[in-house]
């Protein structure tokens, strides 16, 4: 019996790519009406919850995956991403051999792509529940609801995903980590509320004797009271987040100008422009989902022993921070700058920075180039896409042999350098305690960069006077 991949993805819901290009306002309706749901979906508890503090190692998880825990965002797009993973290395390292420049080999990434996003959500699921990531109430079937559950809300999310890429602006992997990042930033700013270990909930600051968890707030009370030690602590990550949004965006803006002309009107050419980071935040997403993985899985069979609850990777302290073992290295780690600040980094500190940064560098490299080959950005894309629009390389013949040698020159290179510039970024922002957990800072400002970008190319007539002003500035 021959298994038929194609024919299993046909009962997986998947949304109409519409007969002509909607207007903006209908892609910008759909691309909110996307966003809505997924915030609906995210306050939507699971049944047989039992509502606690959520662990301190799942919260870059949920900040990068658009995530939250006993929700029916649990997963987010954490499946979806794994999924991409696996194909790409898969289809990259050439033990799949598809050649995925041709309609019928991308056709079968996009199937096996659908399908297996659909088989990680419930094996991510199921890990969940194994790890008492999601505390629930005892009980088999309990456990098998809140598997059920959990990876029907992330195949929502794969719905909702194809939606906006059909109908909507962009991507909806990308949109949905903007949104979540982005609120986080927000609380994280803002926040009136501190979690009270008592009453085990969250209250408001000012029913406690602790500063608020919005650090914004927290700086401008600490100042009220003239604690300035504490309104400088407070200020070291907000003044980090800006000065990190400053350089990411002046990096996002250094391009390479590779000469191109039309073949037909002689003289008449223009720059063809490729971006430093030519893979843009692809290559981070992509190293964070599998370093998030390894995570979920060194807290599968934990037994407590001496104080640690220690696991097949390493171990965990009662607080559930990685302190030995191989998950200690796949972790950033938490509050470094402020380690720097009190004079109270240790060796294990450092080391842990320096292999952490290492090997997310490198799956941030081998991911960018793998990214490359699968996506239609390879040198020989570009050049049948720039010699279909009758552009050819001047002092050259038109054939795009020869304008994809020329590109590969540049590709080639600047999918190395992307992958390692966006890794040691996300390094640089974990490290200095930036908003966003570090890495979901870059993430969401290289995202927003890229949608500003692409609605300044639209410069459709039905566009709201607001983003025209907004693009014109």
């Amino acid at each position: 019996m021959k298994f038929n991949v194609e024919e299993i993805v046909k009962f997986i819901p998947v949304v109409e790519k519409p007969p002509f290009k909607p207007a903006f306002k209908t892609r910008l309706k759909w691309t909110l009406a996307a966003v809505v749901i997924y915030f609906v979906l995210a306050r939507v508890e699971i049944a047989g919850l039992i509502r606690g503090q959520i662990n301190p190692t799942l919260e870059a998880l949920m900040t990068l995956t658009g995530s939250r825990v006993g929700s029916l965002m649990t997963l987010g797009i954490g499946p979806i991403i794994t999924a991409g993973i696996v194909l790409e290395l898969l289809v990259g390292s050439k033990i799949i051999n598809w050649d995925i420049k041709k309609p019928e080999g991308r056709a079968k990434f996009e199937s096996w792509n659908k399908l297996l996003a659909v088989v990680f959500a419930f094996i991510e699921a199921a890990a969940f529940v194994a790890s008492n990531a999601v505390p629930l109430a005892p009980g088999m079937k309990i456990k098998l609801l809140a598997i059920t559950q959990i990876a029907m809300g992330s195949i929502i999310v794969l719905f909702l995903d194809d939606l906006v890429k059909k109908w909507g602006i962009g991507s909806g992997i990308s949109l949905f980590i903007l949104a979540g990042i982005s609120s986080s930033i927000l609380i994280q700013l803002f926040s009136p509320f501190v979690y009270s270990v008592e009453q085990g909930k969250y209250v408001p600051w000012f029913t406690t004797q602790s500063m608020p968890a919005g650090k914004l707030l927290a700086f401008f009370v600490s100042l009220a009271q003239r604690d300035y030690y504490d309104a400088f602590l407070a200020a070291v990550p907000i003044i980090s987040t800006i000065g990190i949004i400053a350089f990411v965006a002046y990096v996002q803006s250094i391009r390479i100008e590779v000469p191109i002309a039309y073949s037909m009107f002689r003289g008449f050419g223009r720059p063809w422009s490729l971006r430093l980071l030519y893979t843009s935040t692809i290559p981070v997403i992509f190293a964070f989902a599998l370093m998030s993985n390894f995570q979920l899985i060194g807290r599968i069979g934990l037994t407590y022993q001496d104080g640690l609850y220690c696991g097949p990777l390493g171990c965990y302290d009662e607080q559930g921070v990685p302190v030995s073992g191989f998950i200690k290295y796949v972790t950033p780690p938490r509050n470094f700058v402020y380690k720097m600040i009190f004079g109270t980094v240790a060796l294990s500190d450092i080391t842990q920075l320096l292999v952490y940064g290492i090997i997310f560098t490198i799956f941030a490299v081998i991911f960018s180039v793998f990214w490359v080959e699968t996506s239609g950005m390879d040198p020989e894309s570009v050049a049948e896409q720039l010699t279909s629009y009758g552009f050819q390389i001047p002092g050259y013949r038109r054939d795009k042999r020869i304008i994809a040698n020329i590109l590969r020159k540049y590709i080639g290179p600047l999918a190395v350098l992307s992958g390692l510039i966006v890794g040691m970024l996300a390094m640089f922002a974990d490290m200095f305690s930036a908003l966003g957990r570090g890495t979901g800072l870059l993430l969401s400002v290289t995202i927003a960069y890229s949608y500003y970008q692409q609605i300044k190319m639209e410069r459709s007539e039905d566009m709201p006077v607001f983003l025209r002003r907004l693009i014109k500035e």
